[in-house]
């Protein structure tokens, strides 16, 4: 699991867990166990927190699991603490354990967040009114990665020079200084992840470029893969404005010939790397993983096998 996916897990099962409010109802249950009052809120606790945790991940649960708050989402475990009282009074006690785990997780986790976040990434994702005033802003590239694909550092190296000749090509295009990209982070668990930092409109440009390639990517999805890569090339906004530039008399020929094989470069690196964007992660995650997969040539071989 990635740092921003870890970080995102925490966050929901705290919502979850502040929203239901189940801890003021354990406590009740914990101080006077025998109070119908107290089972009642407990009910109406494990109503909400119930809805929530249904629409937990593998993330969420894994946080779940790790905490040992696993005990919530089971039914057994809620019928014991309603009706320890007229039992043996463990329900009490698993009330208090309960409360405890939970007063753990909510006092540490938020600090933990703190030091899992990443500094420069955590201005840059600031409100509008609080970033720095500096033209700098913040984007990632993630590697698609499952169990079965390793990736080589080949496969890292053509991720990473994607990102740079698509950089360099808008920057130019914008009259803007082209060494100004730096990497910020790198994350992994899953799939990997890189986050760069650059001049705002360059920013801005190179990732719609990237939007406007899963766009061809997906209406083209039924051809195959040369013929796509092909089509997509003739039809990506970003080689129209080189045009134009050129034709404006903005650049010279030889000038936009170099713009463009930065491009055309860029976006096939891009796509045989098999990368995408937290933007396409969010809104098509499954499809993205069945139409950005990797070259074969780029993933590590299984131990002992021959070099193609």
């Amino acid at each position: 699991m990635r740092r921003v996916e870890l970080i995102r897990a925490v966050r929901s099962v705290l919502s979850a867990l502040k929203e239901s409010r189940v801890h003021e109802a354990l406590a009740q249950v914990a101080r006077a166990p025998a109070d119908p009052r107290a089972s009642g809120a407990l009910l109406a606790a494990l109503r909400t927190y119930t809805v929530r945790s249904s629409a937990y991940g593998e993330g969420e649960q894994r946080v779940v699991d790790a905490l040992d708050l696993a005990p919530l989402d089971d039914p057994a475990w809620w019928a014991r603490v309603v009706s320890g009282p007229a039992a043996d009074g463990g329900g009490a006690k698993a009330a208090a354990a309960m409360l405890q785990t939970i007063r753990v997780a909510g006092a540490s986790l938020p600090k933990l967040l703190n030091l899992l976040t990443n500094e420069a990434i955590r201005r840059q994702s600031a409100p509008a009114d609080k970033q720095p005033a500096d033209g700098m802003a913040h984007f990632q590239v993630i590697v698609i990665e499952s169990e079965r694909q390793r990736s080589s550092p080949v496969r890292l190296i053509t991720a990473l020079e994607s990102v740079w000749l698509l950089y360099d090509a808008v920057a130019s295009m914008q009259k803007l200084p082209a060494n100004t990209l730096s990497v910020i982070a790198c994350d992994s668990g899953g799939d990997k992840a890189f986050d760069f930092l650059g001049l705002a409109p360059a920013v801005k440009g190179v990732r719609d470029v990237l939007l406007s390639v899963w766009d061809r990517v997906v209406f083209y999805r039924g051809r195959p893969a040369e013929a796509r890569l092909a089509m997509i090339e003739k039809s990506l906004p970003a080689l129209d404005r080189i045009v134009s530039l050129r034709e404006r008399s903005l650049i010279g020929p030889e000038e936009a010939e170099l713009l463009r094989r930065r491009v055309v470069t860029g976006v096939k690196k891009f796509l045989e790397a098999g990368c995408t964007l937290p933007e396409i992660e969010d809104t098509d995650r499954d499809r993205a993983r069945t139409l950005l997969t990797p070259s074969p040539k780029l993933l590590a071989g299984p131990r002992g096998a021959p070099r193609e």
